[in-house]
Order: structure tokens, then C-alpha cells, then sequence
């Protein structure tokens, strides 16, 4: 009979706590942090052009670009940026590899928001041939450093982007990326 008093006796403490497990629940859930998609985290897909389609105005931006000259190339953006990006290569470009092909590059970038916000950042990344006649792979990554009032919660945001190009005759580069931009 003891042991059937210590049953009921460790039962009825089992069921205290499990009642009080069930209670603090939402408690405990809630002292959990939870990852929070942010307006930072907007994947993107990517068309590139040389030359940029649609144009930049040399008097668009001035002031914000970072560089003065015309852009290198650039597209539009859709997904959940919505925007127009252009990037200008600097002078820091190399490249290694057999038979040059593998190109390390440096861009300057302006991204420009259908709602005319816009951000401007710079970026790295490798450039390879495949091993398909006229097709490179391409990747970068970057950081946002100036953006406009309504766009501020982009600063410093990581800038990435990965695709494929291939240069039709005469001196066109036509791309296609998926991206982010995001923390």
C-alpha cells in the first residue's frame, strides 16, 4: 500500500507540473527570440544590358552616382525590389587564372526604386568562363553605404547577386542574376 500512496503522491506532483509546464508555455514562447523577415531581406531576379535599358540621363542623380561618367551596364530589378539597378567598373579589376579566364571585379552601384528612392553601395566579385562558347558566370557581393531618406533601414545592407551573361555582337552584354538585398 506505501507504494501505491508514493504512485499517487509522485502522480499528483507530475500533474502540478505538467499543469504548470502547460501554463508558463506562452511564456517561455515568447522569451524565445524569432527570427523576423525584415523589409531588409528582398530577393530580386536581374536583367543586365550594355548598354543600360533602361538609360540613365547624365543629370539624374548628380551628385548621388557614384561615379560622373555613364553607367557600364544595368536593369531592371523585379521580385520584391522593384527598381532599376546601374553599376560602373573601377579601375581595380584583374584578372588570373589559364587564359584569363577568371576575372576579379570591383563595381560602383546605384539602385534606383520604382517609388524613386534609390541607394547607392559598391560591390566584389569573380567573373569565370564556362565551359559553354560566350557564357560567364558571374557573382558579387557588396554593402549599401548612401541612401535616400526613405530607403535609410537599407543602409548597410549586404548587396548579392549571381547569374550568367553573354556578349552578343557588337559590344552588348546581355545578363540574367537572382539577388538579394538584405542583412
Amino acid at each position: 500500500m506505501i507504494w501505491k500512496r508514493s504512485l499517487i503522491s509522485l502522480l499528483g506532483t507530475t500533474r502540478k507540473v505538467a499543469i504548470l509546464l502547460v501554463l508558463a508555455l506562452p511564456l517561455l514562447i515568447a522569451s524565445v527570440p524569432v527570427p523576423v523577415v525584415s523589409a531588409k531581406n528582398l530577393k530580386f531576379m536581374e536583367i543586365i544590358n550594355i548598354p543600360p535599358d533602361p538609360a540613365l540621363n547624365p543629370s539624374d542623380y548628380v551628385g548621388i552616382r557614384p561615379q560622373t561618367r555613364d553607367p557600364d551596364w544595368g536593369g531592371p530589378l523585379s521580385g520584391d525590389i522593384n527598381a532599376v539597378a546601374y553599376f560602373w567598373e573601377t579601375d581595380s579589376n584583374y584578372v588570373t587564372g589559364a587564359g584569363g579566364k577568371v576575372e576579379h571585379f570591383f563595381e560602383d552601384f546605384l539602385i534606383v526604386f520604382n517609388d524613386g528612392g534609390w541607394v547607392v553601395g559598391s560591390n566584389k566579385g569573380i567573373f569565370l568562363m564556362t565551359n559553354k562558347p560566350n557564357l560567364w558566370k558571374y557573382s558579387a557581393e557588396g554593402r549599401v553605404t548612401t541612401t535616400s531618406t526613405d530607403k535609410q533601414s537599407f543602409l548597410g545592407s549586404k548587396f548579392f547577386e549571381a547569374g550568367y551573361v553573354t556578349f552578343p555582337p557588337p559590344d552588348h552584354i546581355l545578363g540574367v542574376a537572382r539577388g538579394y538585398l538584405g542583412s
